[in-house]
Formats: C-alpha cells, sequence, structure tokens
C-alpha cells in the first residue's frame, strides 16, 4: 500500500522497488499512468501486457521504445502512442509504419514523423499534405516567412537614401543611389 501510494504520486520510484513489485501489475499500472517512461522498470512480463503498455503510451507516446515487439506491432497500442507522440512512429514495428491510418495519425500530430514511414507513404500525397500542415511545420514555415520579411527590410533599410537640409532649405542625399536620386529630384524640381 505504502508502494502503491508512492508511484501513483511519482512513477519514477518503481525504479527503486523490488522486482516482485516491478512484477505487480498494481503497481506497475498506476506508475505508468504518473509516468510513462516507468515502463523502462516493469518487468519483462507486464512490459509484454497491453493495458499496462496502453497506460504508459497514452502518459507519454514515445515510451513504445520500452514495449515488448510483439507490442510493437499492435495497432491499437501504436495508434494510442502515435496518437499522444507522432514521434513513437520510430519504434513501431515496420509492418505499421506501412500502415496508411498509423502514418497518418503520427503526421496529423507531427509532419517530421514522415522520416519513419515506409518509402510508399512518404510518397502518399493525403499523408504528405497532412504532413505539411501539421502545427511545428507551420510553425516552422511561419518563422521563414518571417525571418524572409525581416531580410527584405534590412535590405530595404540599407539602400534608403537619407536627406538632409541645410539652412537655405537645400536637400543634401547621402547613401546608396544617393546620386542617381539627386539627379531624379533636381530634374522634377528644376
Amino acid at each position: 500500500d505504502v508502494v502503491l501510494a508512492a508511484v501513483q504520486r511519482n512513477g519514477t520510484v518503481l525504479s527503486n522497488v523490488s522486482e516482485s513489485l516491478r512484477a505487480d501489475k498494481e503497481v506497475v499500472l498506476a506508475a505508468v499512468q504518473n509516468y510513462g517512461y516507468a515502463l523502462d522498470y516493469a518487468s519483462p512480463a507486464l512490459q509484454n501486457d497491453k493495458e499496462v503498455a496502453l497506460a504508459a503510451v497514452r502518459q507519454n507516446g514515445n515510451v513504445l521504445k520500452y514495449a515488448s515487439e510483439e507490442l510493437k506491432n499492435v495497432k491499437e497500442v501504436v495508434l494510442a502512442a502515435v496518437q499522444q507522440d507522432g514521434y513513437a512512429l520510430d519504434y513501431a514495428s515496420y509492418a505499421l509504419q506501412n500502415d496508411k491510418e498509423v502514418v497518418l495519425a503520427a503526421v496529423q500530430r507531427d509532419g517530421r514523423a514522415l522520416q519513419w514511414a515506409s518509402w510508399q507513404l512518404q510518397n502518399d500525397r493525403e499523408i504528405l499534405s497532412w504532413a505539411r500542415l501539421s502545427r511545428p511545420q507551420c510553425l516552422w514555415r511561419k518563422y521563414r516567412e518571417l525571418w524572409r520579411v525581416k531580410r527584405i527590410c534590412e535590405f530595404w533599410e540599407q539602400q534608403t537614401m537619407k536627406a538632409t537640409f541645410d539652412a537655405n532649405g537645400n536637400a543634401t542625399m547621402q547613401g546608396r543611389g544617393a546620386k542617381r536620386a539627386r539627379e531624379e529630384f533636381e530634374s522634377d524640381f528644376s
């Protein structure tokens, strides 16, 4: 009861308990619901337990890497993992990296997950369009666009000329293109 209360508050406690408690489903389930990475400390039998793995990947999708190879091939577990974190597709079996529903869920969560999809699905139009629209990708595109606009503004700022006026109101142009601007100014007003 003390250990159960401890892992409910802090799942990392599972790393410091005895092997018999790491094999206790109730204790491990409480730990992974609090801290998904606690699955790494669970007994191999519980790392192969679908209920425990589902609870862990729902808390943190990347803990799919600690699940058994058998569970990395179970669509329900992998789908839950990629819906929580698209990068979890990296740990899925090749068969599920080639499953359109799983890959689509992963790239909808994070477009960068496309790199772990099978070659066939990396060229799928629907998946590619979702990969382009995923939030991190959109943010990156917006950042690049803003950077480009800033660079253009800086360029034009360097291109501008400064006009100074003397006591008689005559303008003196300085800066890039000042000579041509001065000539145009004088031709317009002469």
